[in-house]
Formats: C-alpha cells, sequence, structure tokens
C-alpha cells in the first residue's frame, strides 16, 4: 500500500506542476496577444505623410497637349546652341512633422528612353585677351583682341540622354499650398526633330519608415 501511495503522490505531483506550466505560459500567452494585435492593427493603419490624405504627383508641361495625351514642343533649331525646355514636377505637401529642420524633402528623379549621338567634331571659338592691347568696354568687360578655333573628335558617336538620369531634384513650396521644381530638357538635337521622346519621373516623400513613392509619372511628348 505505501508503495501505491508513493507512486499514485508523484504522478499526482507531476501533474500538477504540468498543469502549473500551462498555467503560467497561457497567462502569458493571454498578457502578450493584445500587445500582437496592437502592433498588427498600428501597421496596417499607417497614415499617409501627406496631407491630402493621398501622396500623388504629376508633370506638367507648359505645351499644347492634343486628345492623345501628346505634348507638341516646338523648338527652334536655328540659334547658336541645341535647344532646351522646361519640364515641371508636382508633389502633394506633407505634414510638419515629417520635416527636417523645418524644410520638407521631397525629390524627383527623371529618366528617358531618347537619346541621341554627336556627329563628328565638337568645334567652338575661344576668344583671346591681351593685357595691354585690349580694350575695354564702358563697363570695364574687355573686348578680345582675336579668337581661336578648337576642334574636339574624341566627342564622336557619343551618346546623349535628352535629360539628366543621374542627379535628383528637391521641390520647393508653391503658391497653391504643392511642392514643385524644374528640370530642364535637353539639349535637344535635330536628329529627334518630329520623333516622340518619353520623360519618365519619379517622386519620393522623405518620411522616414512612413515614405512614399509614386514612379509612373510620364510624359510622351512631339518635338517639332
Amino acid at each position: 500500500m505505501d508503495k501505491n501511495f508513493r507512486g499514485n503522490f508523484a504522478r499526482l505531483r507531476g501533474g500538477l506542476r504540468l498543469t502549473n506550466i500551462k498555467t503560467v505560459i497561457m497567462q502569458r500567452l493571454i498578457f502578450l496577444l493584445p500587445l500582437l494585435l496592437l502592433n498588427c492593427t498600428k501597421d496596417d493603419n499607417v497614415s499617409s505623410p501627406c496631407i491630402t490624405g493621398d501622396c500623388d504627383a504629376r508633370l506638367i508641361l507648359n505645351y499644347p497637349q492634343d486628345s492623345n495625351g501628346y505634348y507638341h514642343v516646338d523648338l527652334d533649331f536655328t540659334g547658336e546652341y541645341y535647344p532646351r525646355f522646361n519640364i515641371f514636377v508636382e508633389a502633394d505637401d506633407m505634414y510638419p512633422e515629417y520635416q527636417y529642420n523645418g524644410i520638407t524633402v521631397v525629390e524627383a528623379r527623371f529618366d528617358t528612353d531618347t537619346f541621341w549621338t554627336v556627329d563628328g567634331e565638337l568645334n567652338f571659338s575661344i576668344p583671346l585677351y591681351s593685357p595691354w592691347l585690349s580694350l575695354n568696354q564702358y563697363n570695364g568687360t574687355p573686348i578680345p583682341v582675336g579668337n581661336v578655333d578648337v576642334s574636339l573628335d574624341f566627342f564622336d558617336e557619343y551618346v546623349i540622354p535628352v535629360v539628366q538620369r543621374d542627379t535628383r531634384i528637391y521641390l520647393q513650396p508653391s503658391n497653391n499650398g504643392s511642392l514643385i521644381g524644374k528640370r530642364i530638357v535637353g539639349p535637344i538635337s535635330p536628329q529627334v526633330l518630329n520623333d516622340t521622346i518619353t520623360i519618365y519621373s519619379e517622386v519620393l516623400w522623405e518620411a522616414g519608415s512612413n515614405y512614399r513613392v509614386k514612379d509612373d509619372l510620364f510624359a510622351k511628348i512631339i518635338i517639332e
């Protein structure tokens, strides 16, 4: 009887220890469950950093746009230099709490599918001045005594994109409450005259872990 009693008592103690362990585990799970649910809910309902609710952006060109969405840019190729034109990007502003030192950081990058190549040598003139013989204009600017022509042939067949691809611009506040920035497109070679070029843009709203990106901006442009 004593041996059976001791065996039953040992099994009873073992069962009680197992029950106590399960109880502790359940209590800890019950304590952690609201925290887990709170974290999940927070991640799923992060508010937009932009004042408008949706961080949106758009490309703006001050040129006619036809019914198919193509911009018609009329350029003058008769000048001394290849022409250029401006393209603007406008984006929604962010709340002040996402500013860095009082400045909203929103940047735009650009890309294109259109390139042109330098055909032949680059020729240009450099004015020559004489420190003793050169005359001066009324404002003190020296008048050159001659010019020397310079030809560079190592740029032959050099490929040039119609818009800078390796730089970014930072948008500034505008009068209508949004942010705006300008990118110069060009120089544009006569090689792309009457062709369609495409300019792509990506806008980044820098808001730490709550940042936003819009990478589907583009404009189709016919050079005339």
